[in-house]
């Protein structure tokens, strides 16, 4: 939930924090930006010069000393020749450090990115060429880096050991919240559209985690961004401006790569050729980037992706078991345009991993076959 105290009076309190550690005039503007899940977040406007940043406050509750060797780790990147990463500078305050503990809370400042957007249409094959080399440059860079960089914070349970039953269950909590709303006359046609997706996402657990889980190649892990998605990434013109928020877990790369070539907007928002097409392309851009990653991982990304989905009810259970105090309606979007990618994946799989063992040079695993 936002934190109050961090809100309240216009933002006194972080302009005071502002002057105090970092400089700042008190006259510096403050606005609220949307927030985050573990952040509230502002843009700030520098009088009279003009400068901007962008200043994220971690609520209580966060382990502030995971987030300041994320903010280190972030910063060598971003100096590495080798690993290019196009992050924000994080200013250091007047002791040197990147993250300024608060009372219970935490300050980072960043430089303000200008001219850059996060894109919400599907992606250009150029757009998605860039994202890969990007995505590709970074993995290598961390491939080389002990994994206790990750700082020990444990990795969620995800595809490969998250119980079917389990999704099962959720999915069926959500069917039942729904059928509520109808038998009281509350329901809306939004509510009969994701009853109908919670039921097909039921059918496709049962009906293919076990063939799907059998056709993967030994999961390799890494460490990895943790959040590659577009809301992290900012685009100007079909080039990557800025990678934010990475939260550097131990994870599969091909996973994350699969994450973000096979992003739920651009399958489910354009026809099977163009979303493949893109998909391709920036598959092999990473493949460029990082020939590191065997070719055997890579032409699994889009099967890895894809269980991972399968076994998310992300956004649906929210909505009728857990509404976001966020931003809900951004989630349902998100669900929805996962669940279209499920069903498009499903249906064209054995053609994916064709094209992306070509592009990875692996040789195809088995056939999908999807009856």
């Amino acid at each position: 939930m936002p934190d109050t105290a961090t809100t309240a009076a216009g933002g006194t309190w972080l302009r005071g924090v502002l002057a105090e550690h970092y400089g700042l005039p008190h006259a510096t503007e403050i606005e609220r930006f949307a927030e985050g899940t573990e952040t509230d977040n502002f843009t700030v406007l520098v009088h009279p010069t003009g400068e901007r940043y962008f200043a994220k406050v971690r609520r209580p509750g966060y382990s502030h000393d995971y987030q300041a060797r994320m903010l280190a780790l972030e910063r060598q990147a971003r100096l590495s020749t080798r690993a290019r990463l196009p992050a924000p500078k994080t200013l250091a305050d007047g002791q040197g450090r990147l993250l300024v503990p608060v009372g219970g809370r935490a300050v980072s400042v960043q430089d303000f990115v200008s001219d850059a957007h996060t894109s919400r249409t599907v992606w250009t094959s150029d757009e998605a060429a860039e994202v890969g080399s990007v995505l590709g440059q970074f993995h290598r860079w961390l491939a080389g880096r002990p994994t206790t960089d990750s700082g020990g914070v444990p990795v969620p349970e995800l595809w490969w050991t998250k119980p079917p039953s389990t999704s099962i269950a959720r999915a069926r909590q959500a069917v039942d919240a729904i059928r509520v709303l109808q038998r009281d006359g509350r329901a809306t046609d939004a509510d009969a559209v994701r009853l109908d997706q919670l039921r097909t996402r039921v059918k496709d657990i049962e009906r293919h985690h076990g063939r799907l889980a059998e056709g993967l190649p030994p999961v390799v892990r890494q460490l990895v961004h943790g959040d590659f998605t577009r809301s992290n990434l900012l685009m100007r013109g079909h080039r990557v401006a800025a990678v934010l928020d990475p939260r550097i877990r131990v994870l599969p790369a091909a996973w994350e790569l699969g994450r973000i070539a096979f992003d739920p907007l651009t399958v489910a928002e354009s026809d099977t050729d163009a979303w493949l097409a893109t998909a391709v392309a920036m598959v092999t851009a990473y493949r460029d980037a990082n020939p590191r990653l065997v070719p055997e991982q890579v032409a699994a990304c889009a099967r890895m992706a894809l269980l991972h989905a399968l076994l998310s009810t992300y956004g649906v259970y929210e909505h009728y078991l857990d509404p976001d105090p966020v931003d809900q309606t951004g989630v349902d979007l998100y669900w929805d345009r996962r669940a279209r990618m499920v069903v498009s994946l499903l249906e064209h799989l054995d053609t994916v991993e064709g094209e992306l063992a070509a592009a990875a040079q692996a040789s195809p695993r088995r056939t999908w076959s999807n009856p």
